[in-house]
């Protein structure tokens, strides 16, 4: 298949490492790595794209919205200004849209999954609500909300746990890049067929449970999925494995 990734950065690396059948196609702010089975094309996707990456026609689309700042305005730039390109022009690939679980911000102290009606809290959280509805609504599309990302080179909660300022307790929501990498390669192969996936560590597990300074009611919402919440999906099914 052809596939082509729209933001490419550390996940699609990661797919494009692990995927040696696909032929991978990546737009990209700078061209920095090669590889066997990936052509980057530089840019910005929201100044447009060149009509030879349309040419293209590939048969699956990924797409990885990117922010440069945390401003309402740069987060429509990111995630809605773009959506009208890829219903005109990529109407039969699978298109495969990545969100974030920041749509849960509003619910504290109780689980949430993907039956659970998104209830963001500030205006770019709505802006990411709205595209998840748009998203859902065009031909071939797969929603895939992303909880906190752990690599080799970037550790939140490790982050949080090591800011002894920080004393509020929270669930870890959280995925390593690897299973990321994975549930991508599922949806485009074709062994499953949810709309929406909640991406994030099937072990439930508080900062307190790690840390006794982090007191009290969790802030915030135990995320999880219905669809996606066996251990023998994830190469790191709990957080401990990598504290």
């Amino acid at each position: 298949m052809k596939i082509l990734i729209v933001g490419y950065g550390s996940i699609a690396d990661e797919l494009v490492k692990s995927d040696t059948t696909n032929q991978f196609y990546g737009i990209k702010r700078s061209i920095d790595r090669n590889r066997p089975n990936l052509e980057l094309y530089e840019g910005n996707y929201k100044k447009g794209i060149d009509t030879q990456i349309l040419k293209l026609l590939p048969d699956v689309v990924l797409f990885f919205p990117k922010t440069i700042s945390t401003s309402p305005d740069e987060y429509k730039k990111a995630y809605l200004e773009p959506l009208e390109f890829f219903q005109k022009n990529f109407k039969n690939a699978l298109k495969v849209f990545i969100s974030s679980t920041r749509v849960f911000k509003g619910y504290a102290n109780v689980e949430v999954d993907e039956r659970s009606e998104p209830l963001p809290i500030d205006e770019q959280g709505h802006i990411i609500y709205q595209y998840e509805k748009i998203v859902l609504s065009l031909n071939n599309s797969y929603l895939l909300r992303l909880g906190g990302l752990i690599s080799k080179n970037k550790n939140y909660v490790r982050d949080i746990l090591d800011n002894k300022s920080i004393k509020q307790n929270k669930y870890i929501n959280a995925i390593h890049i690897h299973d990321v990498s994975r549930a991508i390669s599922r949806v485009i192969s074709g062994q499953t067929n949810e709309k929406i996936l909640n991406l994030v560590m099937p072990n439930k597990i508080k900062l307190s449970d790690l840390d006794k300074q982090k007191e009290g009611t969790p802030l915030n919402a135990h995320i999880q999925s219905i669809h996606y919440n066996e251990a023998y999906y994830f190469k790191y099914p709990n957080i401990t494995e990598l504290l």
